[in-house]
């Protein structure tokens, strides 16, 4: 089991936790095979030892002991999954002596994982990394040394030779004409294995980065030696991959020189660049320290991963503790929304009862490291995913979406357990969680997360409102809003976020330039409405914020301990005001000592605080600062990364307009508010327009129903925001145009589509899809005369459009209309363009 994938000594607990929860339930598992059997049997189930789906309906309730019969044969599946990942073979050195060797599993992708690559394992126990490609043509043996004493890069550096060597021996073995040995051993002396300030290099010429290999063969062990200079270092502070490139070309030029055959250059180009395929493509980066997390990433390990056997423990038999008579079904809106809420509510008194088990400080303290471990896990994947993406392709593409989506998992449950452990921990005493503790409360918040997402589907009408009980208490709801139209449109945005990295990479090697104020990047309307909203101005904040990550440096913290009063005194220096006139701010930016988490203090609202929803008042990334106590001057844990992304939140949402009304208290930001998204609303219809006339059209914006119909109608039909014809061809685009903002949480989505049914609602007011389709219903009875208004020389051809701004759920879950309305993207609207013809005659 210790071989075994993503096994760890702590998931024996873990089984036993479960085994223990599935007995609670009366439930005995009948599984003679050993644990190894019951392993292989909760991966199947993706971590669940119940198969809920498969239960029948007489299994429910009943008094007599249930049995469920384990399948017997699954310990095969995973000895042989093991056996491929792990197996032994024997390998020829170019002595002449044959060794055991090891399947390397090291890989990060799947393509590397298929290829045939083996460490000598003996050798490794003693810190020496030698390893074989064993093809149908020879044992290509590589191993690495160094002058460093720093094995940690010196392990990464093995890892970047064996990518090469995967990709090295099958065009090499093509390429090469002369006999190759039966055993060929590569040995790579590094002079130092990144020892260098990132801050200080110079990045080495071309003549300067070959001299950096010295080469040396001896024919008769089948040897080449490569001693790589410091150079090689400085190389890998370039944005392209000349570094690992130059790498290849001097083990290309060893070999040849090694079998005696002649040396041409442009062929030997050619097979370097088949080997290395993009200028990018590369395994090792020197990056500048761009951000606090930058410079202080040595200081993190790998995060608490949410286990999904921890998530599936919590599910057995939850329905019954929310509703002990509760039904195999609860069909109804009301009912299902009420039952699901329950749900939650008691997810969270549960996880209340497991924090006040802990000590708040320590506790926190332990979901902080978590946190920014996970945060810079995730950024180093972003920096280095063109890389990657060019070396691996699709495998690395997929691989990095999951990484990311696993880490932004950790990163929300983190956050919300700290909003709820900051009230719920006790002060003093209590245990010190480990890493199966958080783990597991991990599980529970993610649970409710999702939960709290399904009731606002189903409210929002995107999930069928039926909610079936499992047998043994599992929930189970329609997954088909989640599969086709959440997870794909989560799964974009992704998607897009890897590609913006990708797009900026090379900006990952350059230093970011100082700041000295932010005064010249903002109207100054919205500066005054900020200062008028927070009671300093952005720059003081900003500044504040590079007082603490000064201070973390300083320390060689990730987050820290200061008393509210040192806080206080930091702001007030940087504001160059009194205390008390910076007090209110700071407030703002704490998260106070509540009594219980689940409480809703005066002033705010339950959407505040509840977990599942984003944008709330009391969370982390509007409140960044931990307070720990409830006393005058209370200790307060600062994580400064926290903060700034906090700042980040605060700045973009309240300048694009996203911030709710009722979420802010001055008339003068309430102003911005809404100047700027009716601002951004016109500059869109005007956007689009503009883009058509672009394409070939004849265009206008904000085009009123009433002047295009010029007659009186039954009622204001509004406006169509972009407005499009060929005189030609009588073709007419009537265009909704919608700048969004970007909804993440299942609840937000659900409700963004609830806006485009096209349907009239309870209470007689029309969504924003119903008012377009009326308006296109009036423009169709009403043809003749938008013929004669827009001088057409056909009659019309009305074409409804709903143009997005950016990637939305509604790609993925767009009603029929009659007539049809047709939803696109801004970066679609070519698929509009005019042909050249009717494009020159209506010029």
């Amino acid at each position: 089991m210790a071989s075994m994938e993503n096994f760890s000594p702590i998931d024996l607990f873990r089984m036993a936790h479960s085994k223990n929860a599935v007995a609670a339930a009366g439930i005995r598992l009948v599984n003679t095979n050993g644990l190894l059997n019951l392993w292989a049997w909760a991966n199947d189930l993706n971590g669940h030892l119940i198969p809920h789906g498969d239960l029948p309906e007489d299994f429910r309730g009943t008094e007599t002991p249930r049995l469920i019969a384990v399948r017997q044969n699954g310990l095969l599946t995973l000895r042989q999954e093991n056996y491929l990942r792990h197996h032994t073979r024997m390998a020829m050195r170019p002595d002449g002596n044959w060794i055991t060797v090891r399947r390397v599993t090291e890989a990060l992708y799947d393509d590397d994982m298929e290829s045939p690559l083996y460490a000598d394992s003996v050798g490794f126990k003693g810190g020496s990394f030698s390893t074989v490609y064993i093809s149908d043509v020879s044992f290509w043996w590589i191993s690495i040394a160094s002058g460093s004493t720093n094995m940690g890069q010196l392990y990464e550096h093995w890892r970047m030779l064996c990518t090469w060597l995967i990709r090295f021996v099958p065009p090499v073995e093509a390429s090469t004409t002369k006999p190759i040995p039966e055993a060929v051993k590569f040995h790579i002396h590094f002079e130092s294995v990144i020892d260098i300030d990132p801050h200080s290099i110079t990045i080495p010429s071309t003549d300067e980065l070959e001299a950096a290999f010295r080469i040396r063969t001896d024919a008769t062990k089948s040897e080449v030696e490569i001693h790589v200079g410091r150079a090689f270092d400085l190389a890998l502070a370039s944005p392209e991959n000349i570094a690992e490139k130059a790498l290849v070309a001097a083990m290309l030029r060893g070999l040849r020189t090694m079998v005696e055959e002649s040396s041409h250059p442009e062929a030997d180009c050619g097979v370097v660049g088949q080997i290395c395929g993009s200028n990018l493509a590369r395994s090792r980066h020197i990056m500048p320290a761009q951000t606090f997390r930058d410079m202080l990433h040595t200081m993190a390990g790998k995060p608490v991963h949410i286990h999904k056997m921890d998530d599936a423990i919590a599910r057995i038999g939850i329905a019954f503790r929310v509703q002990s008579d509760v039904g195999a079904e609860i069909l109804g809106k009301r009912e299902c929304t009420a039952f699901l809420n329950e749900a939650v509510k008691l997810t969270q008194r549960e996880i209340c009862a497991q924090l006040r088990l802990f000590n708040r400080r320590q506790f926190i303290n332990a979901l902080l490291q978590c946190h920014e471990e996970a945060a810079i896990s995730r950024h180093h994947w972003l920096r280095t995913a063109h890389a990657n993406i060019a070396l691996h392709g699709d495998a690395a593409e997929q691989a990095i979406a999951e990484h990311m989506a696993e880490m932004t998992a950790c990163s929300i449950s983190t956050r919300v357990l700290i909003e709820a452990a900051n009230s719920e921990c006790p002060a003093e005493g209590g245990f010190t969680p480990g890493d199966l503790d958080l783990s597991k409360v991990m599980a529970r918040v993610i649970f409710a997360f999702h939960v709290g997402g399904w009731s606002d589907a189903i409210h929002w009408g995107a999930i069928a409102p039926q909610v079936r009980i499992a047998p043994v208490g599992d929930i189970h709801v329609d997954h088909r809003f989640i599969d086709t139209v959440y997870v794909p449109f989560a799964s974009g945005g992704t998607r897009r976020e890897v590609f913006e990295a990708v797009d900026s990479y090379g900006e990952a090697y350059g230093e970011l330039p100082p700041v000295k104020s932010v005064a010249s990047a903002f109207d100054e309307r919205f500066l005054e409405a900020w200062e008028d909203e927070f009671g300093v101005p952005l720059d003081v904040l900003r500044k504040f914020t590079d007082t603490l990550e000064n201070h973390g440096i300083d320390q060689q913290k990730l987050w820290f301990e200061l008393r509210r009063s040192e806080l206080l005194e930091m702001l007030s220096k940087c504001a160059e005001q009194p205390v008390e006139d910076v007090a209110a701010t700071l407030d703002r930016l704490t998260l106070p000592v509540r009594t219980h988490w689940g409480e809703t203090p005066t002033g705010f609202r339950d959407k505040d605080w509840h977990p599942w929803r984003f944008r709330r008042r009391l969370s982390l990334l509007r409140r960044p600062l931990i307070a720990l106590e409830t006393t005058e001057d209370p200790l307060i844990v600062i994580a400064p990364a926290v903060v700034r992304e906090a700042l980040h939140i605060l700045v973009r949402s309240h300048h694009t307009g996203e911030t709710p009304d009722w979420q802010v208290s001055s008339r003068s930001m309430l102003k911005w508010l809404g100047d700027t998204n009716n601002v951004t609303r016109t500059a869109f219809n005007a956007t689009v327009a503009s883009q058509l006339e672009k394409f070939g059209w004849k265009s206008a914006s904000d085009y009123k129903i009433s002047r295009l119909l010029g007659i009186p109608l039954d009622r204001n039909y509004g406006d169509v925001d972009a407005l499009a014809w060929d005189p030609q061809s009588g073709r007419v685009l009537a265009i909704e145009c919608k700048h969004l903002h970007f909804h993440k949480t299942i609840g937000e989505v659900a409700e963004q589509l609830s806006d485009f049914r096209g349907e009239i609602k309870q209470d007689g007011t029309r969504d924003l899809l119903r008012k377009h389709l009326d308006r296109i219903i009036v423009m169709e009875t009403n043809a003749k005369i938008i013929r004669k208004r827009l001088r057409l020389r056909e009659d019309p051809q009305i074409e409804a459009y709903v143009v997005f701004k950016n990637p939305v759920p509604m790609e993925f879950s767009w009603p029929q209309t009659t007539p049809r309305i047709r939803p696109l993207i801004f970066s679609q609207l070519e698929t509009l363009r005019l042909a050249p013809s009717s494009h020159s005659t209506n010029s």
